[in-house]
């Protein structure tokens, strides 16, 4: 529970006397509060629910009671109706509701065109506001937003105005809101003030435009038009210094000279007239640097067009063997789909994919093949694991996972996304979707699961056969019959793995049990042109494979033929896709293989980087930092990976595990001279033990029937923390008792268990932790609040146990300083944040503030060292290969 100090206020009737408590699913008035997101001078910023309409929204709690003046003028902003406004719902007696911005503040230097195109939006938000009278007073980057599909949204509208007196911490903006309306106070954030306001004069509509040339003028350059060391030398120089126009591209020059007279008579008049002068500086720019990086984009979009007119256009006349037409397609500048998957839609028309924007949040983006047009669908954020991509079958919905492993789905018309269900396992793995409204997904540990299209309690539609070990069921592909479908059985016997045929008319323990295909691939089908058949489409290192499949008999006819060559893979799943009229998209080999261990400082600066030829997806430092444990995947067997060693100062990497299975989740002894693991060598995932130097073969540490994954172990040895996957409890911390000696002195026991899922579970360093009696602190991540965040709890478990929450907007990753005095977590956008802890009879930590943030996203593990001023840091190599689309690909089979 998280309490803030009492607001304050001159109130007679002592609302604002009261502390007050915003806890993660509270009321305030309708709003259920789901996260708080940000603190500032004015208050705290919530993200909230609001249940009557369905849609989250962003509430602003103030540190005062609104005065009726207030709310009278907010009503006013609130009248406001404009697509680049932040639309204000809901005034309350302390709190502001309005409309939830998922996005990014705009920081230069950006291309010329694009700072225009934003500079033109924050225009238009201005002059509707201007019209009703409203002046914002308070423009500036971080009050504006830029949505993932690249759209301005306006924060605070008029709310500098009408605002109250909140008090401005040191550590905040510094935003100067004394005294709400009167003349003579300053106003605003000195970087971005007027003369007039930083003279403490009356100020209009002209106060607005001088801010939007200052914040275009930092779109430009990237730098701040006035710095200072304090606010005073700052308002000093917007007073006495002239801007340097050398620095700003001179077609824009005579619209920031507009915008920037000192002399509010001298400005330009009204905003509206700056669109005259972005048209003219829009209508002047050449091609710059980033509009030469998109040719290639342009050029295979141009292609995709006639492609798409040729395909879907009524007069079209089929013609009896159409050529074979191959493009290119790269992903939008500043998205990142490496590692992600994507599903073309069943008639072609658009391709779907997971990507990581420039805000860093993995989201569902969506390109029509037909068009230049690509946008990132709202509210879609996808696990940061590999997500599954499907379809419905009459291509209107995307079906997704959610990072709080819920199967959702989402209508390209633009509605909010629809939860379908909980996933049966960690994540799912793949899905298809038939004509009754019948989905089928699949699990990353489990068999394959049905749903309704619109939403339901998930059954089970096959069961895991453990007399041939079977690990998961996967990657369903519905025939066109609607009831019998393909999928993968995968098994740590490498003969069972391979295509079987499934029925929804089987009960799950009596589906057949005949292969059709040896392979560790996931399948696609689509249907041919010849009535009855159609095509099995399957990976077979690295190339494409077309096999005929005879729908009356279910069996695959003749011999395969290679429809591509070079495609690529993430561990089971092929990257291709293909729609019902002929067209197949795919990624080639290479695309997400390799990949690099970058050391990081404190600050974010790169000190040390490796580049390591093959797919890596963890590491684990040893103690004392001069060796990492590496699992790196065989390229060639997606089922079979080792643990590898590598040594820091050399970067040299030495092999330790060898079974043909696949090992994973290194964790050091406090010795460093041994590794504890998991290997699924016997079908579920057990516990083992070796040596570092390979002198010895594996040991069996735990056996069961359960997924188990090893964390942590404690400082003296004693203990180690690993995960547990169950039915009934899903994803539990466990201890078991001296792993470093005998089985017979080794005991297993449950540390956490619940309704949600607990995992990367992590000792603190320190023998005494912070906390009294000395017990030990773990942190841990778990998904109570229906989404991933880091807490701290006592250790051993008991009645009188602790626990207390650390991360406030989503978090996972958590790691320990050496001396136990700092705790880090990954945010969700890849940030690494910090928290101080001091040490005393309970846990206190600091609020979380962030270090840094990795490009493209953090990867399930990274580390860093005792000291706590390096992290090593697994980054893929290669980030944006291009999709290639072929069409009319059938034509090139030889039968």
């Amino acid at each position: 529970m998280r309490r803030y100090a009492p607001f304050k206020s001159a109130e007679p009737d002592g609302w604002a006397s009261r502390e007050m408590t915003l806890d993660i699913g509270s009321k305030l008035g309708p709003y259920e509060i789901l996260a708080l997101v940000g603190e500032g001078g004015m208050g705290q910023v919530y993200r909230a629910r609001d249940p009557r309409v369905g849609r989250d929204v962003a509430i602003k709690v103030s540190i005062e009671r609104f005065s009726e003046r207030f709310e009278l003028e907010a009503r006013v902003i609130a009248s406001l109706n404009h697509p680049n406004i932040c639309t204000l719902y809901d005034v309350g007696d302390h709190y502001l509701v309005m409309e939830l911005v998922e996005g990014r503040s705009p920081q230069g230097p950006l291309p010329v065109e694009l700072a225009l195109n934003y500079a033109r939006q924050i225009a238009d938000a201005l002059a509707a506001a201007h019209e009703k009278g409203i002046v914002h007073r308070d423009l500036k980057p971080g009050n504006i937003k830029i949505t993932p599909d690249g759209a301005v949204k306006v924060l605070d509208f008029g709310l500098a105005k009408v605002g109250g007196t909140p008090v401005a911490k040191p550590e905040d903006s510094p935003t100067m809101n004394m005294a709400a309306t009167e003349a003579g106070v300053i106003l605003g954030t000195a970087a971005y003030m007027s003369p007039e306001q930083a003279r403490g004069k009356p100020v209009d509509k002209r106060a607005d435009i001088w801010a939007f040339g200052v914040v275009l003028y930092e779109m430009l350059t990237g730098q701040r038009l006035f710095k200072g060391e304090t606010p005073t030398d700052i308002l000093a120089l917007v007073v006495g210094q002239e801007p340097d126009w050398t620095r700003v591209p001179a077609k824009t020059r005579r619209l920031l000279q507009s915008c920037l007279q000192k002399d509010p008579k001298q400005r330009l008049h009204d905003i509206a007239d700056a669109r005259l002068l972005l048209e003219d500086a829009a209508d002047s720019a050449g091609p710059s640097r980033s509009r030469l990086g998109r040719v290639a984009w342009m050029v295979a979009a141009g292609l995709a067009v006639a492609f798409g007119v040729a395909l879907w256009a009524p007069w079209r006349t089929p013609t009896p063997a159409p050529d074979v037409v191959r493009l290119q397609i790269l992903p939008p500048e500043n998205v990142n789909t490496a590692g992600r998957n994507f599903a073309l839609s069943p008639d072609g028309r658009k391709l779907a994919f997971s990507a990581i924007g420039p805000d860093g949040i993995p989201r569902v983006w969506v390109r029509s093949m037909d068009s230049l047009d690509v946008r990132a669908l709202s509210a879609t954020e996808t696990s940061q694991n590999v997500p599954p991509f499907f379809w419905s079958p009459d291509s209107r919905y995307v079906v997704y996972t959610a990072p709080d492993r819920q199967l959702k789905k989402v209508d390209l018309a633009g509605s909010p996304p629809q939860t379908l269900c909980d996933t049966t396992g960690p994540n799912a793995v793949g899905g298809s979707w038939n004509s009754d409204g019948v989905i089928i997904f699949g699990s990353s540990n489990t068999a394959l699961t049905r749903v309704s299209g619109s939403g339901g309690t998930p059954s089970p539609v096959t069961a895991l056969d453990a007399s041939r070990k079977e690990t998961r069921h996967a990657f369903p592909t519905f025939l066109p019959d609607g009831r019998h479908f393909l999928y993968l059985r995968s098994s740590t016997i490498p003969e069972n793995s391979g295509v079987y045929l499934g029925t929804l008319d089987a009960k799950p323990e009596e589906q057949d049990s005949r292969q059709l295909v040896a392979t560790t691939f996931g399948p696609a089908y689509v249907p041919s042109r010849e009535a009855g058949r159609g095509y099995l489409l399957i990976l077979r290192e690295g190339t494409l494979l077309a096999q005929t499949f005879d729908q009356r008999r279910m069996e695959l006819v003749g011999e395969p033929v290679s429809v591509a060559q070079q495609v690529g893979s993430n561990i089971a799943a092929g990257l291709f896709s293909a729609s019902i009229n002929g067209v197949l998209v795919y990624k080639s080999v290479g695309a997400n293989q390799d990949t690099r261990l970058v050391f990081f400082n404190r600050q974010g600066s790169v000190s040390v980087a490796s580049e390591q030829p093959g797919g890596l997806s963890a590491l684990a430092l040893s103690p004392d930092a001069e060796r990492a444990a590496l699992v790196r995947q065989n390229p060639t067997n997606p089922l079979n990976q080792d643990i590898w060693t590598w040594d820091t100062t050399r970067a040299n990497s030495t092999r330790v595990t060898f079974d043909p299975r696949r090992a994973e989740s290194p964790v050091w002894l406090p010795d460093g001279g041994r590794l504890i693991f998991r290997s699924n060598r016997e079908g579920s995932w057990d516990l083992y033990r070796k040596l570092s130097n390979e002198s010895k073969d594996d040991e069996i540490l735990v056996r069961s029937g359960q997924d188990k994954t090893p964390t942590s172990i404690s400082p003296d040895g004693r203990f180690l923390l690993y995960t547990q996957s169950d039915p009934q409890t899903k994803n539990d911390i466990w201890i078991l008792s001296n792993p470093g000696a005998g089985q017979r002195d080794r005991k297993s026991t449950p540390f956490l268990q619940s309704e949600s899922n607990e995992s990367e579970a992590r000792f603190s360093p320190d023998p005494e932790g912070g906390a009294p009696s000395g017990r030990r602190l773990v942190a841990y991540t778990s998904d109570e609040s229906r989404r991933n965040e880091v807490y701290v709890r006592e250790f051993p478990q008991n009645a009188t146990a602790r626990k207390w929450p650390v991360s406030k907007a989503g978090g996972t990753n958590p790691r320990w300083r050496g001396d136990g005095k700092e705790l880090l977590f990954a945010a969700p956008d890849g940030t690494i944040m910090s928290v101080d802890v001091t040490p005393g009879i309970t846990f206190q930590g600091s609020a979380p503030k962030a270090l840094f943030n990795v490009p493209s996203g953090i990867l399930p593990n990274w580390d860093l060292t005792a000291d706590g001023k390096r992290f090593l840091v697994l980054m893929r190599v290669q980030q944006n290969a291009p999709f290639t689309v072929m069409q009319n690909w059938q034509t090139a089979l030889k039968r």
